[in-house]
């Protein structure tokens, strides 16, 4: 049975709405033209009402979403698979655990094929210069609606099935734009 996207995006969790500590809630997007390959996308956010603007915006841009309400199940979550797309929201988390959050960003910042974006305070310039520094693909410092998420969203699925396409034919271990001279 195949949903529409927009009707998934908006389904509740088994549970209400309400994670656990150690939960994370899936949600899976239709699938556009029954494509084999799921493209994940990790949502890390302390803020339930961030987490559901964000889940809808990713769902929305075609991905495959796992939402962390919290640090320890991000790091359950990348230990158990592979996500393309990651998004953690540091303008509502609490002052004690900043410094997990960074830890994890640093993490996920070295992941391959990965692109992730900050969702940052507003009028920090140092933590959009640090973010930078890590290499993150967006900082966004105080996002309030998710259609403009979900455009970008829909960005990264491209970016990410041309990535994934280039490495198919080039092969896991060629780099692209790479010479082969003999």
């Amino acid at each position: 049975m195949q949903h529409s996207t927009k009707d998934s995006a908006h389904r509740q969790p088994p549970n209400g709405g309400q994670e656990g500590p150690q939960d994370a809630t899936r949600h899976q997007p239709a699938r556009a033209g029954g494509a084999a390959t799921q493209y994940r996308c990790l949502i890390v956010s302390v803020s339930s009402d961030r987490r559901e603007m964000l889940l809808r915006a990713a769902a929305e841009g075609g991905w495959q979403t796992l939402v962390a309400p919290n640090i320890d199940s991000a790091r359950k979550q990348l230990a158990r698979m592979m996500f393309q797309l990651a998004i953690v929201d540091l303008e509502h988390t609490p002052h004690g655990n900043a410094e997990e959050f960074r830890e994890v960003l640093e993490d996920l910042a070295g992941m391959a094929e990965m692109l992730l974006v900050v969702c940052g305070n507003e009028g920090e310039p140092l933590e959009e210069i640090w973010a930078r520094q890590l290499g993150v693909w967006l900082y966004l410092p105080g996002i309030t609606s998710g259609e403009e998420v979900t455009l970008l969203c829909g960005e990264a699925r491209q970016i990410t099935e041309q990535l994934h396409a280039t490495r198919e034919f080039h092969g896991p271990h060629t780099a692209v734009g790479s010479s082969h001279g003999g």
